[in-house]
């Protein structure tokens, strides 16, 4: 399985078929299917990246596949600009070159310490995020230590237990709803 990298934009002046970007939302799980691609990109993702970890099921990624999706969510729900789908890197990778200038936020299911993902965006006054959200599995332990070690901040999505394509939707609805 991959995942994500999203950008989340803003309406302009209230008129829903324009967007502009407002510095980016990056979602990386595992597990990149249908509805987790259509509902990301509905939501107004700019880039979609997938993430292949150590507990990732699937290994290989249908690049053309997910453009194809993209193209049609983003025809369905108005979207001025296609979202960018690139081919897939690692998650230690990913945390090693996650941008330095973002607020970089890691979701898992283990326990931990975390801060609601409502309260973290509210506290930000950075509009450039990135959030791991683990797979159906989880992320593994050396994965979050190594995300926590540079700088990544632990998160919850509520109190329900969700699956991988909803924890992005939702991810990606929480930075659309503090920037709409």
């Amino acid at each position: 399985s991959a995942g994500y990298s999203a950008q989340v934009v803003r309406n302009v002046a209230g008129v829903n078929k324009a967007r502009v970007s407002t510095g980016g939302i990056y979602l990386y799980t595992y597990d990149f299917n249908d509805r987790h691609t259509t509902g990301t990109t509905e939501a107004g993702v700019d880039v979609l990246s997938p993430v292949i970890g150590e507990r990732s099921e699937r290994k290989v990624y249908k690049t053309e596949r997910m453009r194809r999706i993209v193209l049609s969510a983003a025809k369905q729900s108005l979207k001025t600009k296609l979202a960018q789908v690139n081919e897939p890197v690692s998650v230690l990778d990913f945390i090693q070159n996650a941008p330095k200038d973002a607020l970089r936020l890691i979701a898992y299911c283990f326990e931990g310490e975390k801060h609601s993902i409502r309260e973290v965006l509210e506290a930000s006054g950075n509009d450039h995020i990135v959030v791991l959200i683990g797979p159906e599995g989880d992320f593994s332990p050396k994965e979050v230590a190594e995300a926590i070690k540079a700088g990544f901040k632990p998160v919850h999505l509520g109190n329900s237990r969700l699956r991988t394509e909803t924890a992005a939707i939702c991810a990606a609805m929480s930075v659309y709803y503090k920037y709409m």
